[in-house]
């Protein structure tokens, strides 16, 4: 063997010693990283907890009492604590007295908002507050109008199909009746589409329709707006804001592709029936009571007995009490509905696609016969006038 040199151990010395005196530096450079973090992540709580606090004292409601001021000209503003409420852009949200049914449910979610204001929860002031900060410019008024005319030729109620029974009973008891509406009341032609790829409506349609629309108010195309943004259907949107149909009938008339699939299938669990409950938790009134009055050019006798004579916790109460009576009204509907397990309408639904043959995929059901494709070209004799 041979021996080795002193510098060569020294080396050997420190290589094997350096594992030893790297690991407890390692481990201290660990719990450093570690400590850091977690002094980090103490201090984004910290943080996030403030800005929760900070926009819980924000959002607290800071009023006792909400009223409605008429001033020299009749038009409505809605008072907290006699402090006149505002829009998001700082303008007074003033309201025509020709509206004054809006002005009084304006101050009734006001006045429903309890330790918190809930933003979603004040769907009429957002309306009011949309029609005064942006739809009051003519040039937004008009930029808003060009948006939703995109929506005229991709109409759902358009769209008209055979098969199943259900959809197409379902599309003539709702959408038929919308388009001779629309064909009657503006003198406009409306086409029917049986697929989905290069459609369009006569260019005189979407003109007359146009200035009809170019025709709303602030508030009444903010309405529109909202409305054909929720259905996605331009022509739904113009029949509720034209008064044609109340808030329940048109949400029928844009769910017919769901109410169809409930009637073939049945409904869901813990799905279907969370779409038909009430969006707006208690104590906000119904879809039906908040949005027809926006449209009211005038007051019915009703409300300006409520607006005159009686004081306005009265008809606060009256709000509540037909909101209740209504929501109770929907439970026992929805009660009554039939229902089916995810379970049975999977299997439901796997045994049609295995005894239904799709002639458009001859690979699993085989060559189709002529006479039985209905896509097969139709027509006799021995030749055919092209």
């Amino acid at each position: 063997m041979y021996a080795l040199r002193p510098v060569t151990r020294a080396l050997a010395r420190a290589s094997t010693s350096a594992p030893r005196l790297a690991a407890p530096a390692l481990a201290r450079g660990n719990a450093t990283i570690a400590q850091a973090a977690a002094a980090e992540h103490a201090e984004q709580d910290l943080l996030r907890k403030s800005q929760t606090n900070q926009a819980e004292r924000t959002l607290r409601r800071f009023w006792k009492t909400v009223g409605i001021k008429q001033d020299e000209s009749g038009n409505h503003t809605i008072t907290l604590d006699k402090r006149n409420l505002r829009t998001p852009g700082g303008a007074l949200l003033t309201i025509p007295g020709e509206k004054a049914p809006l002005a009084l449910l304006i101050a009734n979610e006001w006045e429903n908002q309890e330790k918190l204001i809930k933003p979603h929860a004040l769907p009429l002031t957002s309306i009011a507050a949309r029609a005064i900060d942006a739809l009051s410019d003519p040039l937004l008024h008009e930029q808003v109008r060009l948006e939703l005319l995109k929506y005229l030729n991709t109409d759902t109620v358009y769209f008209y199909e055979d098969e199943p029974h259900q959809l197409a009973t379902l599309q003539e008891a709702h959408w038929t009746p919308l388009i001779a509406w629309v064909e009657e009341t503006y003198g406009v032609k409306i086409e029917i589409f049986r697929s989905v790829l290069l459609n369009s409506q006569p260019g005189e349609t979407r003109e007359k329709l146009a200035q009809v629309i170019a025709q709303f108010d602030p508030i009444k195309l903010a309405a529109f707006e909202r409305a054909v943004m929720y259905t996605k259907s331009f022509i739904i949107g113009l029949a509720l804001v034209e008064r044609k149909l109340d808030v329940e009938a048109a949400a029928q008339a844009s769910q017919v592709e769901v109410a169809s699939q409930i009637l073939r299938w049945g409904e869901v669990e813990d799905s279907h029936d969370v779409d038909f409950q009430d969006p707006l938790p208690p104590p906000h009134p119904p879809p039906s009571l908040v949005l027809v009055p926006i449209l009211s050019s005038t007051p019915t006798n009703e409300h300006e007995r409520k607006m005159s004579g009686r004081p306005h916790k009265q008809s606060m109460s009256e709000l509540k009490l037909r909101r209740l009576t209504e929501h109770n009204q929907r439970l026992k509907e929805d009660l009554a509905r039939p229902r089916i397990k995810l379970s049975e309408a999977s299997q439901s639904l796997i045994r049609y696609c295995k005894t239904t043959k799709d002639h458009l995929v001859p690979s699993v059901w085989g060559p189709v016969d002529k006479r039985d494709d209905p896509y097969a070209p139709q027509g006799g004799g021995c030749c055919a006038i092209m």
